[in-house]
């Protein structure tokens, strides 16, 4: 029998290159393969070929001597938001399609200081702006679970390239849910860390207050492997923490003992199979010896009425903050600091010729954040936006000291259709169950948890209070055990 080393995991593969029984080599040769057989999905911008045989052959040097690192010989793939030295960052954007970076992000450099391998740089919504990866400049990346649907947005690339046998894992950015929506369409696993945790010095902004590095793998023990990697303070980032964390790889599945919290008012949102997933691993847990109780909405939210829906509130409180800070960001694509230069015979058609090289779902949130900035409607949305993440964030202070984390489906259903016509509110609404954790800097994961009666996946979620991602862990290990076995 013929051993297939694109299908192993990230743990297994490890072991095999420490042993010396694979070469980096091999395993770089098989997974280019993999990527050229299945070009159609689309995962990737740009496949890194020749630079992953160069370190493919530094790792087998190091090995020979005696001396692998943490992550030695293991290619991992990055969104192309992550700027990576020497090798096209474009963002998926036409702004940015010739941008070469004269230097490497924090966390990329982590990894390949752990000896891992950039087999490529992957497909995304323009500027992390979408959650179906179908506003990339450089086309619809596909879902290899079935290529008619989307991968889920904006990391997309990342996700179907892990889904698809591609890469042991990826690197993603996560905003309002970008790494743990996607997961959850192609059925693997989405770690968002809590915000501060890794650095995001050389990852190309969107919303600086909710940017977040994230990692995709196929087990919760091979995304916590990556992350164990890339968590730390960062001199070139003022935002990121000192505070200390365990090693997360050798965190034990446990739940015996834990109290989890639910929120029943947002069974009304999701479509039947995400509602059984959920009451299945609601039961798992409580057979495990956890205890799972109920959080209501008013205790999230005093004021919240009969007829109104928290989720709401946390959609408005997240596109009346994160059009802002992209207007912001994006102000310095002009052609002259940063973006492809464009000729024109005055200066106002410059800008104007530069600018329109933006794509329509980028325009719109820059239209949206500078009329939110409006002097008249500045303090009644942007203010009272952020007025209401401090009230949130007490409010779920309160409850994590009740709780060890908090269970919800990833999204409301399963992946939709390519091409399918969702209105600008519908899409945004993609995020209503992952946009919280980003509101409240909190460690958030996706793990696969079934599929629905199309054959497609279904994510469940935990969510912790910030810094807390050991417990949330322990939980999400013993959930992914007992879910792929149906419970048994």
């Amino acid at each position: 029998m013929i051993l297939d080393v694109t299908t192993l995991s990230l743990q297994e593969i490890r072991n095999l290159v420490e042993k010396g029984e694979i070469s980096p080599l091999t395993i770089v040769t098989e997974l280019l393969k993999n990527i050229n057989s299945n070009s159609d999905v689309n995962a990737f911008i740009t496949i890194t070929d020749k630079l992953a045989l160069s370190q493919a052959e530094d790792s087998a040097l190091r090995i020979a001597k005696g001396n692998p690192r943490s992550l030695e010989g293991i290619p991992i793939a990055v969104k192309d938001v992550f700027c990576t030295k020497s090798v096209l960052t474009t963002a998926a954007s036409k702004m940015l399609e010739n941008f070469i970076p004269p230097y490497e992000s924090s966390v990329t450099q982590k990894l390949w200081n752990s000896g891992a391998i950039l087999i490529g740089k992957t497909n995304m919504d323009e500027f992390a702006m979408g959650s179906s990866t179908q506003t990339s400049y450089f086309g619809v990346c596909k879902n290899p679970k079935n290529p008619h649907y989307v991968p889920g947005g904006s990391s997309g690339g990342s996700a179907a390239a892990v889904a698809n046998y591609s890469c042991y894992a990826a690197l993603g950015s996560d905003t309002g849910g970008s790494v743990r929506q996607p997961a959850s369409f192609c059925g693997i696993v989405g770690f968002k860390p809590s915000y501060g945790r890794c650095s995001r010095f050389g990852m190309i902004a969107y919303s600086s207050s909710l940017d977040q590095a994230g990692v995709f793998a196929r087990s919760v023990t091979d995304a916590c492997i990556v992350m164990d990697q890339i968590i730390g303070k960062c001199a070139q980032d003022s935002t990121t923490s000192s505070e200390q964390w365990s090693k997360l790889e050798d965190i034990i599945a446990k739940v015996d003992g834990k109290t989890i919290g639910y929120i029943p008012k947002q069974m009304e949102l999701v479509t039947k199979d995400v509602r059984q997933n959920w009451e299945l691993a609601i039961n798992i847990l409580r057979a495990g010896g956890a205890k799972v109780i109920e959080i209501s909405c008013n205790e999230l939210d005093s004021t919240i009425g009969p007829d109104q829906k928290l989720t709401d509130r946390w959609l408005a409180t997240y596109y009346a903050l994160t059009p802002v800070e992209a207007f912001s960001n994006l102000s310095r694509y002009d052609g002259i600091r940063y973006g492809t230069h464009i000729t024109a015979d005055n200066l106002e058609n410059y800008y104007l010729n530069t600018r329109d090289q933006f794509g329509k779902e980028v325009k719109r949130r820059i239209l949206l954040g500078g009329h939110i900035l409006l002097n008249e409607r500045h303090k009644g949305h942007y203010c009272k936006a952020l007025n209401y993440i401090q009230n949130m964030r007490y409010q779920f202070n309160q409850i994590f000291n009740k709780v060890d984390a908090i269970l919800s489906p990833t999204s409301p259903h399963t992946a939709f259709k390519i091409g399918t016509v969702l209105s600008p509110e519908a899409m945004y609404a993609e995020d209503i169950f992952t946009i919280p954790a980003n509101l409240l800097m909190a460690p958030a994961i996706s793990i696969p948890s079934g599929v629905c009666c199309d054959g497609m996946p279904i994510g469940i979620q935990l969510m912790s209070n910030r810094f807390n991602e050991s417990k949330m862990i322990e939980i999400a290990k013993f959930l992914e055990d007992q879910m792929s076995m149906g419970g048994k």
